[in-house]
């Protein structure tokens, strides 16, 4: 299978964009600065 490589392109900058932007603060979703860093249970 052959993707032009405008598409490769538009793919791979936005797996990157998710990477950089939007999964870290999917992490910290909801959670103040003191919950991110407090020890968990367990």
């Amino acid at each position: 299978m052959f993707l032009p490589r405008p598409l490769i392109r538009l793919a791979v900058g936005a797996a990157a964009g998710y990477l950089l932007a939007v999964r870290p603060w999917h992490l910290r979703w909801g959670a103040t600065d003191s919950e991110v860093h407090e020890d968990l249970a367990g």
